[in-house]
């Protein structure tokens, strides 16, 4: 299993209510202009675990907005056949809507601040998975 985040801020319009509403993530960016976004949601797989997140750019600490479990992922040739559209979207069952905020001692800040990355802090990992699951 593995953990994604995903922003849901499109030029302004915020997208959350939206994707929870639908039990859904896609990006607002065209495809031929986000290709690396799109191989790395067709990465995604049923089962990981999907943050929607506000992540500032340089900021030690950033906000969880939703968290889920991916219920329904593409295959890199799907996306293909889309060409420039959007909506290529991967299901999920949200589990916690509620907010807070994870700190991540300033690692790969740069990395959190983009669409979409695949979270590796373990720290961070577990900041969610507590909160998310009530372990602590």
């Amino acid at each position: 299993m593995a953990l994604f985040c995903g922003g849901y801020n499109w030029d302004g319009h915020n997208k959350k209510q939206e994707f929870i509403k639908n039990n859904c993530f896609e990006i607002g960016w065209e495809i031929v202009d986000a290709g690396d976004l799109y191989s790395l949601l067709a990465s995604i797989k049923v089962g990981d675990l999907f943050c929607l997140k506000v992540a500032p750019p340089g900021n030690s600490t950033f906000r969880i907005s939703a968290v889920g479990l991916v219920t329904c992922s593409l295959s890199k040739n799907l996306i293909k056949s889309f060409g420039s559209k959007m909506n290529c979207s991967i299901g999920i069952k949200w589990l916690n809507t509620a907010e807070f905020d994870v700190t991540c001692n300033g690692k790969l800040t740069n990395v959190r601040a983009s669409t979409l990355h695949e979270e590796f802090d373990s720290d961070v990992i577990n900041q969610i998975i507590n909160r998310v699951f009530l372990l602590k």
